[in-house]
């Protein structure tokens, strides 16, 4: 399609800004889209042309897709969502995604350090599986009477008769139909409580506060994808134990004498007690490292810290006094 063509069916001059193009091809294609002029040949044929129109305006070799036999351009959900939102009333037939579930978990500081796998439980409300979410029974389906089937209805503006806005029909929000019979198994609630069980797999050193985003665990939509399922987690705090990145710092008390001499302790790690080798004349606040005993990462694993405390005496004796004075 040659160019100045394509401007003229938009109602357009050649040379329009882009925002101008956009605006009259989302006029004409909400004006004449066949979803919304069901059995109209004519209507659809315009459709067809608007679409060619655009493509040859935004893309000079376009790649058409095609949808319900017919063109589909691009942006087209985009432009009838803003027309429509997530109503329920969708010209494409696009299923509406499914609910997120949102829950929390505790997990001890260990196995937040090692990863592990939690198996978790909740109830949750599901799709009622009997109306598939309709809360109607499926032999008492009818046609809306206020939209007839269209899922929108038509208002003018008061304060100009000429403009007419398309709303999403409140007695069948936008699906088209109504049911005069309720589902037997939800009572019209559309959902139902179910348990669910999952085992969550919890990577090594995921930090107090993070949220694991599993997709496709979440409620069903209907007919369409499922929603999410998001994992809130807390991690218990350890007596002896902090997380320092990829390392594990904790705390050895030691005596002046063994400060001096030099001693060996036990250090509770992340992977079970190992003995640590004090040197002598090791002072106050001197870290000593056990190497790969912290997280274990893609990339590295981290050491586990321990940071000397010295205790010293309250007080010496006299005997005490000069005997260190006689070394020092």
């Amino acid at each position: 399609m040659k160019l100045q063509e394509a401007y003229s069916i938009l109602g357009l001059q050649p040379g329009a800004s882009e925002e101008e193009v956009r605006k009259a091809y989302r006029a004409l294609a909400f004006q004449y889209h066949p979803d919304r002029n069901q059995g109209n040949q004519e209507a659809e044929e315009k459709f067809k042309n608007i679409s060619a129109a655009y493509q040859a305006i935004s893309n000079p070799e376009p790649s058409p897709q095609m949808q319900h036999g017919g063109f589909r351009a691009p942006f087209m959900e985009d432009i009838f969502e803003s027309f429509f939102g997530n109503s329920g009333f969708n010209p494409f037939g696009r299923k509406p995604k499914g609910e997120n579930y949102n829950i929390s978990i505790t997990i001890p500081f260990v196995d937040a350090c090692l990863g592990t796998t939690k198996a978790i439980q909740f109830s949750a409300p599901e799709l009622c599986p009997d109306c598939n979410g309709a809360g109607g029974s499926a032999d008492s389906k009818v046609i809306c009477s206020d939209c007839k089937g269209a899922g929108v209805i038509s208002r003018g503006n008061k304060a100009n008769i000429n403009i007419i806005f398309n709303t999403t029909c409140p007695r069948c929000s936008g699906i088209g139909h109504t049911y005069t019979a309720k589902c037997q198994k939800c009572s019209g609630a559309k959902h139902t409580t179910v348990e669910k069980k999952y085992d969550v797999k919890i990577p090594a050193g995921i930090q107090n506060g993070t949220t694991l985003r599993l997709s496709g665990l979440g409620a069903g939509g209907a007919g369409g994808q499922r929603g999410d399922l998001f994992v809130a987690v807390s991690v218990e705090h350890h007596p002896t134990m902090r997380v320092n990145g990829h390392d594990i710092l904790s705390d050895a008390n030691i005596s002046l004498k063994s400060s001096l001499l030099g001693c060996d302790i036990d250090v509770d790690t992340l992977h079970g007690p190992v003995k640590l080798k004090i040197p002598p004349c090791t002072h106050h606040g001197q870290k000593l490292s056990l190497k790969d005993k912290g997280i274990k990462a893609r990339s590295a694993t981290g050491s586990h810290i321990v940071i000397v405390n010295v205790e010293f005496p309250k007080s010496l004796t006299q005997e005490q006094q000069d005997g260190i004075s006689k070394i020092l």
